[in-house]
């Protein structure tokens, strides 16, 4: 397989090098790496990426599951495209999939993400942004424009 053909595969399935590489169980150095020709590209690899690509028709990319980055075009800027990547999920998001985040304070006392937002919420309503400092025992929330705090506990 040659580094042409490898990045084909890759930008026809439109996928960033990392979420290929990780696809097929390399580093996203060891692939831009392959795709540049500064290092041959080794019979394993080649091999799980026909066994993982070269299945689908040409025509068909590959389907990506829901945290598989993918590689989309912003607008252009001074004639060239820039390439970005999805953002990551959100707190709400991850909460889907099973995902806890707790904060703990140096007391032992804890609390989640979702519980820190339905405290602020009954007292600010929505707000522009929340900052947690279990260190000072706050909750500090940015609503128009301005700061306030709620403790975290009592």
């Amino acid at each position: 397989m040659t580094a042409e053909e490898l990045k084909n595969i890759r930008e026809a399935n439109n996928l960033t090098k990392g979420a290929f590489a990780a696809s097929i169980d390399i580093t996203a150095m060891m692939q831009g790496r392959y795709e540049g020709g500064k290092i041959a590209i080794p019979d394993a690899v080649a091999e799980k990426v026909m066994q993982l690509y070269s299945a689908k028709k040409d025509d068909e990319p590959v389907k990506e599951d829901a945290e598989t980055p993918v590689k989309k075009e912003s607008k252009k800027r001074g004639g060239r495209k820039k390439k970005t990547e999805e953002p990551v999920p959100s707190a709400a998001e991850e909460k889907k999939t099973g995902t806890v985040i707790v904060v703990q304070s140096l007391m032992g006392g804890e609390i989640t993400v979702d519980e820190v937002l339905d405290r602020v919420k009954a007292t600010a309503g929505d707000v522009e942004a929340v900052y947690v400092k279990p260190e000072e025992n706050r909750i500090y929330y940015n609503k128009d424009g301005k700061a306030e705090f709620i403790q975290i506990w009592e």
